[in-house]
């Protein structure tokens, strides 16, 4: 059991560094407003798993809804099911000079 948790959580860290990675490769001048922007599909401000599963499809990323789920509680500091865009910012600020 603690293996299995041990290897999803370190996929899940692949997977998020590769979006890091991604949009700082892609940026072509787009900032974080605007990739979150992209993202929040209802315009409400904040990211669902939903938004995110969505979003990473169209990048060629692909995760299941149970990990769209753990990378939003992943980068939800305030618990609140959901992703600000201060978390977002936080959280997908490159944290490796490794291209992936």
């Amino acid at each position: 059991m603690l293996k299995n948790l041990f290897t999803l959580h370190l996929e899940n860290e692949a997977v998020v560094e590769a979006l890091r990675q991604k949009l700082d490769q892609n940026s072509n001048g787009q900032d974080f407003k605007e990739w979150f922007a992209i993202i929040d599909y209802d315009d409400d401000g904040f990211l669902t798993p939903y938004e995110i599963r969505t979003a990473l499809d169209r990048e060629d990323i692909y995760i299941t809804e149970k990990d769209a789920v753990y990378l939003v509680n992943r980068f939800d500091k305030d618990e609140d099911q959901k992703i600000s865009f201060v978390e977002f910012v936080q959280e997908l600020s490159p944290k490796s000079k490794k291209k992936y």
